[in-house]
C-alpha cells in the first residue's frame, strides 16, 4: 500500500505500506515494512518487521517489531517489543519498552519499565519504572534528564560533574548498591583520567 495524500485508510495485513505526506491507519496493521514520511496515526496495534518514521509517528496501540528507526517523532500510547531501537529526535512510550538494544540520541519518555540488553542514550530521558539492562551507557545532555530506578551489570556515563554527582543530579540510582557506596567505591578508586567520564562494572548483588 502506498499513499501519497491525506485521508484514512484501512488497516489489514500487507507487505510493504509507505505514506508519504499525511494519513490515518483506522485499524490494526501488520505489515512487513512501514514507511512513514511526513505525518501518520495507526490506530490500532501495529506490527511490522521494520518501521521506518522520518516526520511524525503515532502509534495508538501497542507496537511489534524486530527494527525501528527514528528521525523525528515517534509517540507510542501502549507497550512497544522492538528488537532494534534507533532513534534521533523524540520518542515516548505510554507503556512497556522491551528492547535488545536502544541506541537513543534525543530524548525519551516511556511511562512504564525498560528492558533492554543494551541502552545507550545521549540527551535525555525519563522511566517512570524500572529501567534494565546488561549494560547502560549515558551521556546526560539537560538538567531535567532522568528520573528513574536502574539495575544492570555495567553502568557508563559521561558527565562532567563525575559519575556519582551525574547519578545524583538526574536521580538515578543502581539497585545493586546505594548512591553511598558508589561514592565510596569512587573517592577511593578514581583516577584523573576518569574525570568527566567513567565506565564500570558494578558489584554483584549480594545475598539477602
Amino acid at each position: 500500500m502506498i499513499v501519497n495524500d491525506s485521508g484514512a485508510y484501512g488497516g489489514g495485513l500487507y507487505g510493504n505500506v509507505k505514506v508519504n505526506g499525511e494519513a490515518e491507519i483506522v485499524d490494526a496493521l501488520d505489515c512487513l515494512n512501514l514507511s512513514i514520511r511526513g505525518t501518520s496515526k495507526v490506530s490500532g496495534n501495529t506490527t511490522a518487521k521494520t518501521i521506518s518514521v522520518f516526520g511524525e509517528g503515532i502509534f495508538a496501540g501497542s507496537v511489534e517489531a524486530e527494527k525501528l528507526k527514528v528521525s523525528g517523532s515517534c509517540r507510542i500510547e501502549r507497550d512497544a517489543e522492538i528488537k532494534t531501537s534507533l532513534v534521533r529526535g523524540e520518542m515516548e512510550i505510554g507503556g512497556r519498552f522491551s528492547t535488545e538494544k536502544a541506541e537513543i540520541k534525543g530524548s525519551l519518555d516511556v511511562k512504564e519499565d525498560v528492558e533492554a540488553e543494551a541502552f545507550i542514550l545521549k540527551g535525555k530521558f525519563l522511566v517512570g519504572g524500572l529501567l534494565n539492562a546488561e549494560e547502560i551507557e549515558i551521556a546526560l545532555k539537560y538538567s531535567n534528564s532522568a528520573r528513574a530506578k536502574s539495575a544492570g551489570r555495567k553502568l557508563t556515563s559521561a558527565c562532567k560533574a563525575g559519575f556519582p554527582a551525574c547519578l545524583e543530579k538526574s536521580g538515578i540510582y543502581c539497585t545493586l548498591i546505594s548512591l553511598k557506596e558508589i561514592k565510596s567505591i569512587w573517592n577511593t578508586l578514581k583516577p584523573a583520567r576518569f574525570a568527566g567520564k567513567i565506565s564500570k562494572s558494578a558489584p554483584a548483588a549480594r545475598s539477602v
